[in-house]
């Protein structure tokens, strides 16, 4: 790679005008769901670690059951989907020690049961996939909602030998399976095809039944992912489909970047839209493969970084502050509440370099299929706050990092006039004489695009305002 390289973003005159990118110098960040390849922030997701994270694992999936039982049991509520699981918490109900009690009955009375099973996992099965331990939770979900109501009945309502047997044999069972089909994706399927769950609390039965599961493991997904935006750019201005698909069907343009190296990657300085502090942002080159590699949900819990939810998922029975230490326990944390503690997180440390280019790896790959868009990506980890609703960032740049603008194929005259006028009042402010213009032509001869330099000198005209409203 040289110090210095063009990189390409196609831009639709919306973009230009309404958004005003180009005046205001600005790149949007989108989260990658917005973005148009469905695989985008597609995370492949093992679960590979010791007794601790498993049985806090275990924790996680039975509290979050008992906190929707407590719903439907105080509010009487008769649908549920994917919001009501509170998978942010860590049980303490707010302070309510009644609650945190019954919870903790319920963790004893489910671990008294399937210790073994837990052990079979941890030491006869490595790097789960999320088919597989989906399978295994549901096997238990309905004996961990027979030990709530036990529990929460105060006693009364028991559960019979029998029924502890049946599940106790058919996670055993799975078990056994992925030991001897792990490798088999149409066995698993069948397998996982022929399973039957079978839920007695009536009011939320066909919730449990036919989503829980499966939307929990979603929850994981959200776990382990910070709140990732991207820009995306190209190294190749010349490219048919990107000037359809991106530039509305060539009526756009596409803005040429002038990059400069730092940390031997391809980088601009940015600022956040609302300050004036500049820093080095790098391009990532994307990765074109058939299929993105996993990451093991264990060693990627992002909120580790703070103590709260280390505890949470690093000690065994954090509560009493006194369980075993998982393998994955580390000392980089910051204290949410203390804003100079975030502002000061140091950034050289072991778990955050790992957790940083493990995500990093999921954002930049995308399947074969777009090999020829060569997109390289600025990214942006918002991986301090917690999980919320993902919007947009808006960053801008530096004018003297815009190296030129190319007109397509079927920019109109009227805007590419006003796009001019643009640019040339900037020049005139930051006194800069080396501004270029392209336009798109085709090259009959090979039947491709070519950018060809329109030779006219930027300043013959008088000096106007841009007229765009």
């Amino acid at each position: 790679m040289t110090k210095e390289q063009l990189l390409y973003r196609y831009r639709t005159l919306k973009n230009i005008f309404d958004y005003k990118e180009l005046e205001k110098q600005t790149i949007y960040f989108a989260p990658v769901e917005q973005v148009n390849d469905p695989m985008e922030g597609h995370k492949i997701m093992i679960f590979d670690g010791d007794l601790v994270v498993w049985k806090n694992l275990f924790r996680h999936y039975i509290m979050c059951i008992f906190e929707i039982s407590i719903i439907n049991d105080i509010d009487r509520k008769n649908t549920f989907n994917i919001t009501d699981i509170n998978y942010m918490s860590i049980g303490g109900f707010n302070g309510n020690v009644h609650l945190q009690y019954l919870l903790s009955l319920v963790y004893n009375e489910f671990f008294s049961i399937f210790d073994s099973e837990i052990k079979r996992i941890v030491n006869e099965r490595n790097n789960i996939t999320t088919n597989e331990l989906e399978i295994y939770l549901s096997d238990i979900l309905n004996i961990v909602i027979l030990i709530i109501d036990y529990v929460v009945s105060n006693n009364t309502r028991k559960i019979s030998e029998n029924n502890k047997i049946e599940i106790k044999n058919q996670l055993n069972n799975s078990i056994d399976f992925f030991k001897n089909n792990h490798n088999n994706n149409d066995s698993v399927f069948e397998f996982k095809h022929n399973k039957k769950t079978i839920i007695n609390l009536k009011d939320i039965a066909n919730y449990f039944k036919n989503s829980f599961v499966s939307d929990y493991i979603k929850c994981l997904k959200k776990i382990v992912s910070a709140n990732e935006l991207i820009a995306c750019f190209s190294d190749n201005p010349n490219n048919f489909l990107m000037w359809s698909h991106y530039s509305d069907s060539h009526k756009g343009v596409c803005l040429i970047f002038n990059t400069k190296e730092y940390k031997n990657l391809p980088s601009i300085l940015l600022s956040e839209y609302s300050a004036n502090e500049y820093n080095y942002y790098s391009f990532y080159q994307v990765k074109y493969q058939p299929y993105n590699q996993p990451i093991n949900f264990f060693s990627n819990i992002h909120h580790t970084m703070m103590s709260i939810y280390r505890d949470y998922w690093y000690i065994d029975s954090y509560l009493i502050k006194k369980g075993e230490k998982s393998k994955l326990y580390h000392d980089y944390v910051y204290d949410i509440y203390n804003e100079e503690s975030m502002k000061s997180y140091d950034k050289n440390n072991p778990f955050f370099n790992e957790y940083l280019e493990n995500t990093k790896l999921q954002i930049i790959f995308k399947l074969q299929h777009w090999k020829e868009e060569r997109e390289y990506r600025l990214i942006l980890f918002d991986y301090i706050k917690q999980i919320s609703e993902i919007k947009g960032e808006i960053y801008k740049y530096k004018f003297e990092s815009l190296q030129g603008i190319i007109f397509g194929l079927n920019t109109p005259f009227n805007e590419r006039n006003q796009i001019i006028n643009i640019i040339k009042n900037k020049c005139l402010e930051e006194n800069r004489t080396d501004f270029k213009f392209y336009e798109m032509q085709i090259d009959e001869t090979i039947g491709k695009l070519k950018q060809v330099e329109l030779n006219f000198n930027l300043f013959d005209t008088p000096h106007t305002e841009p007229n765009h409203e």
